[in-house]
């Protein structure tokens, strides 16, 4: 069955290759820079299509709200025990906390530590957002 969709790539892949000769016949015989215009657009038209579906085939991010520090910590402690390759963290607050001396906290370094140990040449990155200066309180 012939869908819409594979055709417009067919073209677009056809465009493609048509651009490219064009443009080097075009060098070739010094034409006017005006007539390769059409062929340009068709070519960012390609390019945008295949971005565009790149990003749709994206998964969404996922995203957990905690309620503590701790269980922020906790959380973690656990999930590093399954990654493999990749680990990207963030933490938002509000404020900053009162210190990392929790035993969720130890913990926490502690995963983090050993998860780079096992697994050299993965990616960790740890990610923490705490405002600049303190929330101001709503009149």
């Amino acid at each position: 069955m012939v869908n819409l969709q594979s055709v417009e790539q067919k073209l677009l892949l056809l465009a493609l290759l048509f651009v490219i000769g064009g443009s080097i016949v075009a060098n070739l015989f010094a034409w006017d820079v005006k007539w390769q215009i059409p062929l340009i657009y068709a070519v960012l038209y390609v390019l945008l299509s295949v971005v565009i579906e790149i990003r749709d085939r994206q998964a969404p991010t996922a995203s957990t709200h905690y309620r503590t520090s701790d269980e922020f910590f906790l959380s973690f402690a656990r999930l590093a025990r399954t990654a493999e390759r990749h680990v990207y963290t963030s933490y938002v607050r509000n404020t900053p906390p009162p210190s990392f001396q929790s035993p969720a906290a130890q913990q926490y370094f502690r995963a983090a530590a050993d998860w780079t140990r096992r697994n050299p040449g993965a990616s960790f990155h740890r990610i923490i957002g705490v405002p600049a200066q303190e929330p101001r309180a709503s009149a």
